[in-house]
Protein backbone atom coordinates (compact mmCIF):
# COMPACT_ATOMS: atom_id res chain seq x y z
CA UNK A 1 0.00 0.00 0.00
CA UNK A 2 2.72 2.48 0.95
CA UNK A 3 4.83 1.60 -2.10
CA UNK A 4 1.84 2.13 -4.39
CA UNK A 5 1.17 5.53 -2.86
CA UNK A 6 4.82 6.51 -3.16
CA UNK A 7 4.92 5.37 -6.80
CA UNK A 8 1.84 7.42 -7.67
CA UNK A 9 3.27 10.42 -5.83
CA UNK A 10 6.62 10.11 -7.62
CA UNK A 11 4.88 9.81 -11.00
CA UNK A 12 3.10 13.12 -10.37
CA UNK A 13 6.35 14.87 -9.50
CA UNK A 14 8.16 13.75 -12.63
CA UNK A 15 6.07 15.97 -14.92
CA UNK A 16 8.23 18.52 -16.75
CA UNK A 17 7.36 21.95 -15.26
CA UNK A 18 9.00 23.74 -18.19
CA UNK A 19 6.29 22.48 -20.57
CA UNK A 20 2.85 23.01 -19.06
CA UNK A 21 -0.19 21.26 -20.46
CA UNK A 22 -1.21 23.30 -23.55
CA UNK A 23 -4.89 22.85 -22.70
CA UNK A 24 -4.55 23.94 -19.07
CA UNK A 25 -6.44 27.13 -18.33
CA UNK A 26 -4.25 29.91 -16.92
CA UNK A 27 -5.66 33.16 -15.55
CA UNK A 28 -3.56 36.32 -15.34
CA UNK A 29 -4.35 39.65 -13.75
CA UNK A 30 -3.52 42.62 -15.96
CA UNK A 31 -3.32 46.25 -14.91
CA UNK A 32 -5.47 48.69 -16.81
CA UNK A 33 -4.61 52.31 -17.51
CA UNK A 34 -6.83 54.81 -15.75
CA UNK A 35 -7.99 52.56 -12.92
CA UNK A 36 -6.53 50.81 -9.93
CA UNK A 37 -8.51 47.68 -10.64
CA UNK A 38 -7.06 44.71 -12.48
CA UNK A 39 -8.68 42.71 -15.24
CA UNK A 40 -8.51 38.92 -15.06
CA UNK A 41 -8.00 37.21 -18.41
CA UNK A 42 -8.18 33.43 -18.69
CA UNK A 43 -6.75 31.52 -21.68
CA UNK A 44 -5.07 28.20 -22.31
CA UNK A 45 -1.30 27.84 -21.97
CA UNK A 46 -1.08 27.43 -25.75
CA UNK A 47 -2.95 30.71 -26.32
CA UNK A 48 -0.68 32.58 -23.86
CA UNK A 49 2.38 31.16 -25.65
CA UNK A 50 1.01 32.25 -29.05
CA UNK A 51 0.44 35.78 -27.72
CA UNK A 52 3.99 35.90 -26.30
CA UNK A 53 5.46 34.61 -29.59
CA UNK A 54 3.55 37.24 -31.59
CA UNK A 55 4.88 39.96 -29.24
CA UNK A 56 8.45 38.67 -29.62
CA UNK A 57 8.07 38.59 -33.41
CA UNK A 58 6.72 42.15 -33.52
CA UNK A 59 9.54 43.40 -31.29
CA UNK A 60 12.18 41.66 -33.41
CA UNK A 61 10.71 43.11 -36.62
CA UNK A 62 10.67 46.64 -35.20
CA UNK A 63 14.32 46.40 -34.13
CA UNK A 64 15.42 45.05 -37.52
CA UNK A 65 13.79 47.78 -39.63
CA UNK A 66 16.20 50.11 -41.40
CA UNK A 67 16.38 53.63 -40.04
CA UNK A 68 15.99 56.44 -42.55
CA UNK A 69 17.46 59.72 -41.47
CA UNK A 70 16.65 62.96 -43.24
CA UNK A 71 19.19 65.71 -42.82
CA UNK A 72 18.48 69.34 -43.55
CA UNK A 73 20.45 70.75 -46.43
CA UNK A 74 22.70 73.77 -45.94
Amino acid sequence: MILTTMALFAAGISDDPAKPDPQKRVCKQQKQTGTRFTKTTCRTSAEWEAIAEAARKTAAESFNKPVISIEKGS
